[in-house]
């Protein structure tokens, strides 16, 4: 998610989880 984040891929909230759990 962190990798995704970076690229922008992951929405908003999807992103804040994705962080939390990665």
């Amino acid at each position: 998610s962190v990798r995704a984040n970076i690229k922008g891929v992951e929405s908003s909230s999807a992103t804040k989880s994705g962080i939390l759990s990665a």
